[in-house]
């Protein structure tokens, strides 16, 4: 019997899997040459692995947050509750601190980074752009015929 820990674990691998394998189409197949460009070889296995942690990264905070937010909060919260002409109203607040803890909030950043990092294009320029393109030649104007 899978328990619910291994369960967890294997769906993180298969998202994580997936992930990877559209990361290695689209850079490996897909676009190993845009425009004439070719990416360096460091940079697309950098997308594949970012796609892999990243997904790994968002797996698990999604699969983490029914758990926190069950857990009971620490301390004793409590809501008051003013209602006219009937009283005062007294409740224990539900909610927990630990749904942005640090270790959630490391998940969430590592998650934006390696999304971001997905979108590293590297290329060099066509031709210079600007002044710097007109240095070392004549300065001959042409006019219209």
């Amino acid at each position: 019997m899978v328990t619910r820990i291994k369960r967890s674990w294997a769906i993180t691998g298969i998202f994580c899997l997936l992930a990877t394998a559209i990361s290695v189409y689209v850079n490996l197949v897909l676009y190993e040459e845009y425009n004439g460009i070719i990416q360096p070889g460091f940079i697309r296995y950098l997308h594949i692995a970012a796609a892999f942690m990243g997904a790994g990264l968002l797996a698990r905070f999604i699969q983490g947050s029914r758990h926190v937010m069950d857990e009971s909060a620490p301390g004793t919260v409590v809501g008051t509750y003013f209602i006219p002409r009937a009283g005062e109203y007294v409740t224990r607040v539900r909610g927990t601190s630990a749904f942005f803890s640090t270790r959630r909030v490391a998940q969430l950043l590592g998650f934006v980074i390696c999304l971001m990092s997905q979108f590293v294009f590297t290329a060099a320029p066509d031709e210079p752009s600007g002044p710097v393109r007109y240095i070392n030649q004549p300065a001959v104007r042409l006019l219209p015929a």
